[in-house]
Order: structure tokens, then C-alpha cells, then sequence
């Protein structure tokens, strides 16, 4: 017998076509002590580099960036609750910084192995949810936490000095936080727990 889908006992509403479509991201948060730290890091970046985009308004991994029709939220919102309910919580590492091309300053996270299942089955989501051409959606193979951009006319020799420095933390990934993009700014749609442990 096949494995039952999380989404068929969902009626999915008929989708009325918009101009622009709300857009949501999800993150799973550090925990307050490395919160910390990963603020102090981004102030410094930001010290030398003022241009610093503020993406990650949690300090945290981004696992997706969503753009969805308002009629398909509650897809969302069901999707999360499901999932959260059957992932234990998990050790996350994060270990020194990297760049990924062409600008983007990031902190590793040591082992992606746990954010596996999470993002296949995002993957699965964004087959149900996906707006027409697809949206600004993105969805991230590999975890990571974003620092910030080097400029562009600042040349490859010059990121040493961050790529170099040293970053070893770790915290127990708990929970996905929603947030939605609404009148210029990120706010806290929901927050959906792993599984306890029995």
C-alpha cells in the first residue's frame, strides 16, 4: 500500500489568479545564546559594511522563501503543523563562515543531514502551493545562516579577513517560525514545535 500523503484529505479552494502574491519565509530559530552571537557577528559585518542586507530577521536558518495565494495559506499552515508533529528536535552546528557565489557571506552549518526530510517535503508543498511562473519562491538544498552581501566592486582577495575567521556554536533546532512580509516589514505569522520527546 502506498504511503498516505499529507495532503489528501485536503480540499484545496479554486485559486482566483492576482497581480501579487503575499510571500512567507520559514526559519528555524537559534536559540537565544547563539542568537546573540549571531547578532554581535552581523554588527560587525555591518560596522565594515553598512550596506548589509537585513534579511534574516530572525538569526536562524532560512529553509524557504514562499510566494503563495492568500486562498492557499491554510495548505501552508496544515502543511507545518503536520510535519512539526512528526520531526523530533535535532542538534544544529554551525562552524566557521563561507561564501556563496557571487556575494553572499554565510555561516556553515556543520551536518545538513537533519534538514533533509524537511526539504523534501517542502518540496512537495511547493508542488500544491506554487503560484503561476512561481513567484520569488526559493527553497534551499543546503541549511546555512546569511550574513549579509560583500559589495560588488569589492574584489575576491578582499573577503579573507571574513571567510578566515573563526565560528564554532551549537543550539537544538525546536520549532519553524513563519513569518509573513507585510507592509514593508517581516511579522511573526505562527510558530509550529518539533515533537516532543516521549
Amino acid at each position: 500500500m502506498p504511503e498516505k500523503n499529507i495532503f489528501n484529505s485536503y480540499t484545496e479552494p479554486t485559486v482566483v489568479l492576482k497581480e501579487a502574491y503575499p510571500t512567507y519565509r520559514l526559519i528555524i530559530p537559534a536559540d537565544e545564546p547563539v542568537s546573540r552571537q549571531l547578532r554581535t557577528l552581523r554588527n560587525q559585518w555591518k560596522k565594515n559594511q553598512p550596506k548589509v542586507d537585513e534579511a534574516e530577521v530572525i538569526p536562524g536558518i532560512t529553509l524557504a522563501q514562499l510566494a503563495i495565494s492568500p486562498e492557499r495559506e491554510a495548505l501552508l499552515l496544515k502543511w507545518l503543523e503536520n510535519i512539526c508533529a512528526a520531526q523530533p528536535a535535532f542538534r544544529v552546528t554551525l562552524n566557521n563562515c563561507g561564501v556563496i557565489p557571487p556575494q553572499t557571506l554565510y555561516i556553515k552549518v556543520q551536518d545538513a543531514t537533519p534538514f533533509e526530510r524537511i526539504v523534501a517535503q517542502l518540496k512537495e508543498l511547493h508542488l500544491f502551493i506554487q503560484p503561476p511562473n512561481d513567484y520569488h519562491s526559493q527553497i534551499f538544498q543546503k541549511p546555512f545562516v546569511k550574513l549579509g552581501q560583500f559589495p560588488q566592486n569589492m574584489h575576491p582577495n578582499e573577503w579573507f579577513t571574513y571567510t578566515h575567521q573563526l565560528f564554532h556554536v551549537s543550539f537544538m533546532a525546536k520549532k519553524i517560525h513563519l513569518l509573513h512580509y507585510e507592509k514593508n516589514c517581516w511579522k511573526l505569522k505562527g510558530v509550529f514545535h518539533f515533537k516532543k520527546e516521549s
